[in-house]
């Protein structure tokens, strides 16, 4: 077995001992190897489910786990870690690794390959909506504005954001350049009061980018009219400002994936302030306000989804029957009781439609609307207009070396899809 040690991407509550949770899944990691190495394979399981239980959904822990339980005699277990960790990573690579060889036989590992089938089925409920002519720009984020039906495209290379118009034709030039833009994440239009929020990060795929910028990041306000940049509000240290969402009075929520937190923009007050911390959170990445805006749903793109009260700030998590599921959201976006999902963290790449059950605390079902296709790259993030989601296809992040130079070569034209919504 090939053991991969993940690199953590935050830190958050305190464990046993005072370590966080980063410090503990590192040290059961390490206890794993010694075990793995001395050949105590029930000790190497519980030191991988020890890890697996404060960052769950690791693949290659999960897989771990499974090899380690076939090693030990315990093949029902086995089957059942591997299932799991199937929905993460649908390849058969387990079937070349002589730890589980003890299961390759075995009356219900045909109950993992029908699941691997079903999950590399190809499915395809998508059409293409348009596509930008340069394959240099790196898509990331998209917006939309009701008023104009201009769709607003962000860059994570370029530092920039294109304005594509109804018409077809893409500006790039219609924002106001500023040193003040770094990679263009997460976007929003509030069309009624006529700005573009953006959330935008220093990371080292940008142009421009040295070490000094490390940690950075801002929300930046445009008026979508003019293109002139309104206001800045910046933070220095390890963040991360992946996405944010607006609230019908106009306040603007920002999640965090450098740091378990979100943060607020108070429409009266006008200022970036920590909102709240995010408990046993790894990677907070996309979120969207149910119609009323009362209940807040975020993706975390380790451990699954959850529902915030915005009255009580209740955090409770999303059940779901197949939890390991949920692994890698990106883009998370509302509609009527549903919640639509850009995941970039599995294999294969998919978007899914998670039906909420009425008190919207757990799936009722989950419908794949594509995956296993030519039609995405990876996706990213997306935008509800009119009676469609649109959303990235193919951000090229497998175009980047491993000192983040782009190779334009390995980039195609971007792609943004469209999946029809019922009226």
């Amino acid at each position: 077995m090939k053991l991969i040690l993940i690199m953590m991407i935050a830190s958050v509550t305190t464990v046993c001992n005072a370590q966080t949770p980063r410090e503990f899944f590192q040290s059961k990691y390490r206890e794993g190897v010694k075990a793995y190495e001395s050949k105590d394979y029930p000790a190497f399981v519980r030191a991988m489910q020890m890890a697996d239980s404060v960052r769950p959904n690791t693949y290659s822990i999960m897989y771990n786990i499974a090899g380690g339980q076939a090693l030990a005699g315990q093949s029902e277990a086995a089957l059942r870690s591997l299932r799991n960790a199937v929905w993460l990573n649908s390849s058969k690579q387990f079937m070349t690794d002589s730890d589980f060889v003890s299961i390759w036989n075995t009356p219900g590992m045909k109950d993992i390959f029908a699941l691997i089938d079903s999950i590399n089925k190809p499915v395809s409920m998508t059409r293409a909506g348009f596509t930008l002519e340069d394959n240099s720009f790196h898509p990331e984020g998209i917006a939309y504005d009701t008023k104009t039906k201009r769709f607003f495209i962000g860059s994570i290379r370029q530092r920039t954001i294109a304005v594509r118009d109804e018409k077809g034709n893409v500006n790039t030039n219609f924002f106001k350049n500023t040193d003040q833009l770094y990679c263009v994440m997460g976007m929003k239009v509030d069309s009624k009061r006529r700005t573009l929020w953006v959330a935008t990060s220093v990371m080292p795929e940008m142009i421009g980018y040295t070490d000094s910028l490390s940690g950075k990041a801002a929300v930046a306000r445009f008026n979508i009219d003019s293109g002139e940049l309104e206001k800045i509000y910046s933070i220095e240290g390890d963040h991360v400002f992946g996405d944010l969402v607006i609230h019908p009075s106009g306040d603007v929520y920002v999640s965090d994936s450098g740091e378990p937190n979100m943060y607020k923009i108070d429409s009266k007050e006008d200022q970036l302030k920590l909102w709240l911390t995010f408990p046993n959170a790894w990677n907070l990445q996309g979120l969207d306000f149910t119609s009323d805006g009362n209940t807040l749903f975020i993706a975390d793109y380790i451990s699954g989804l959850y529902r915030l009260s915005l009255k009580t700030q209740k955090i409770d998590k999303i059940g779901f029957d197949t939890p390991n599921a949920l692994r890698g959201i990106d883009g998370l976006y509302f509609y009527k009781n549903s919640l639509l999902a850009l995941q970039n963290g599995t294999n294969p790449l998919r978007v899914c439609r998670y039906y909420l059950d009425n008190d919207q605390t757990h799936i009722d079902k989950m419908e794949f609307v594509e995956k296993a296709t030519d039609n995405l790259g990876e996706p990213t993030l997306g935008v509800l207009a009119g009676n469609a989601f649109y959303f990235i296809a193919n951000s090229p992040w497998g175009a980047y070396d491993r000192k983040h130079q782009f190779d334009v070569s390995k980039a195609q034209k971007p792609v943004i899809r469209q999946y029809e919504l019922e009226n």
